[in-house]
């Protein structure tokens, strides 16, 4: 996405719709990532 991180929006909707967060689904290829491992192990 262009001007805004996955982790940013998903951010952003649990504040307004914290109810959609059981619809959200993450594809990344870069879990070697620390900020992205935790941000993904974390809304498990």
């Amino acid at each position: 996405m262009p001007d805004i991180s996955g982790m940013e929006l998903y951010r952003r909707l649990m504040a307004l719709k914290p109810y959609t967060a059981s619809r959200i689904i993450f594809l990344s290829g870069d879990t070697e990532n620390p900020d992205i491992r935790g941000f993904l192990m974390g809304t498990a």
